[in-house]
């Protein structure tokens, strides 16, 4: 955790709020919970603490997200009209930063990043005028998707056109100016599936690439380095990492990155809460689908930041570095045969990672990969008995190996054994959340979302 910058409680008061935070979400001990109700809607964010949504072609409504442990009310808010269809967005509550994009307005011309404030709708004034971002893309058909993605003053767009070709563009939205461009002839036929920023200067990408001119595609975690004095079409990756080899008769057949929140990430000036999650406690979440024979196999990767840059800070001389799975991976990750929901994505935020269990969803499930609490935990005593971790027992710590020795899956038995906590709390039958679809974590909440009718959802936020 880090201290927030306008607090004028002293350290002491801090660090008892932060105490009693760490407990409540280790023991799944909400404080209240309150009710979301929203509209189904075509494009919608989570970030920052704001749940973000459309409610029209031009118009968007927010919410903030309440916390009892730092002070946070729940507050409305709605953008009527910004003047044009929006396609998808993106938003920074931190720099009240609202990302809106537009299609073309003609054949071949460029896509429209409106650069806004998040809480007026009007031209951000960090931004140079007339802050809006041209993204020309080398592809002549219309993306049919789009990720987006903010880290203080760059933003990233990864674009996805039908004919399974993508196109990742890295501007200064402060500048108006073009960093990068990731283009897409090495990664025909397979595509880049997701991106995230790992430092305010790194990007890591999925990539399926050709390593060794066999026209036989593998997925890589490549990072690339973004730097601010020249834009850069298809630069060479700092670094890459390499991901278990798969059995005969299996491929990966997408795989994608997520992470929360950024790593250039501060609370608003202006606010005074104690402390917030610092860059250090960010958690990767790489869920791969891998296809075999006769169905589809979900895993999924657990990956704290500083497994990564551990290794990064190792390369001294010039050149793409490959650092093979079993450099990285036994000890710096943990797999697990989790199945993340490609609906509702917001499943991670700092190291804490959430799903629920049972079909509808009965039980919430918390995983923490914090190794400063896997320690205290240790150093007391706690329960570590991997086979009661699903049972309700609260603050579980799982620190054994863990094995994957599916021969129609892996090429090799795959063994992790990054430690972490578990924490689990279940709904009888009839109590709020046990017809639950998924959950979804922010900093100071699980979002319960509900199934909801044609229209409306109910969803059910438990605030810490």
């Amino acid at each position: 955790m880090e201290n927030g910058h306008g607090c004028s409680l002293s350290i002491a008061e801090r660090l008892a709020m932060l105490k009693n935070y760490q407990k409540s979400w280790l023991s799944l001990a909400w404080s209240e919970e309150q009710s979301l109700t929203t509209r189904r809607s075509r494009v919608w964010e989570i970030a920052g603490g704001a749940w973000g949504s459309s409610t029209g072609d031009a118009s968007l409504s927010f919410t903030q997200l309440p916390s009892v442990s730092r002070g946070i009310p729940f507050r409305q808010w709605s953008i009527k009209d910004v003047g044009f269809s929006i396609r998808d967005f993106c938003m920074d509550p931190s720099q009240d930063l609202l990302t809106a994009l537009e299609l073309p307005t003609s054949d071949g011309g460029p896509y429209i990043l409106h650069l806004l404030s998040l809480s007026s709708g009007t031209p951000h004034p960090m931004s140079r005028a007339p802050s809006v971002l041209y993204l020309h893309s080398g592809e002549t058909v219309l993306a049919s998707s789009f990720s987006i993605q903010i880290c203080g003053p760059l933003v990233g767009v990864l674009l996805f056109f039908t004919t399974r070709v993508t196109e990742l563009l890295i501007h200064d939205w402060y500048r108006l100016q073009l960093h990068m461009d990731i283009g897409v002839i090495s990664h025909y036929p397979k595509f880049m599936d997701s991106f995230a920023f790992l430092k305010s200067d790194l990007i890591l990408v999925c990539s399926f690439v050709d390593s060794d001119g066999s026209n036989t595609f593998q997925p890589t975690l490549q990072v690339f380095k973004c730097t601010p004095e020249d834009s850069v079409r298809d630069p060479e990756p700092l670094c890459s990492f390499g991901l278990p080899s798969l059995a005969e008769g299996a491929e990966y057949a997408q795989i994608i990155i997520r992470a929360d929140p950024s790593p250039a990430y501060r609370p608003e000036a202006n606010t005074s809460v104690p402390f917030y999650t610092g860059q250090s406690q960010r958690l990767f979440i790489i869920s791969s689908q891998i296809a075999r024979r006769q169905d589809i196999a979900s895993q999924t990767f657990f990956v704290p930041a500083r497994t990564f840059l551990h290794h990064i800070d190792q390369i001294h001389v010039p050149g793409t570095h490959h650092f093979i799975w079993e450099r990285w991976g036994p000890s710096g990750c943990r797999l697990l045969d989790i199945r993340t929901d490609g609906t509702w994505e917001s499943y991670v935020y700092g190291s804490r990672f959430v799903h629920m269990v049972g079909n509808p969803g009965v039980g919430l499930v918390v995983l923490d990969f914090n190794q400063l609490t896997v320690q205290r935990f240790a150093s007391r005593n706690l329960l570590r008995d991997s086979s009661r971790a699903q049972a309700g027992k609260y603050g579980v710590v799982l620190d054994s190996c863990t094995a994957h020795k599916d021969a129609n899956l892996f090429q090799d038995d795959v063994t992790t054994s990054l430690p972490h906590v578990v924490s689990s709390r279940f709904f009888g039958p009839g109590q709020e959340g046990s017809h639950a679809v998924a959950a979804m974590i922010a900093e100071d909440g699980v979002i319960i979302v509900d199934k909801g009718g044609q229209e409306i959802r109910h969803h059910q936020i438990l605030v810490f």
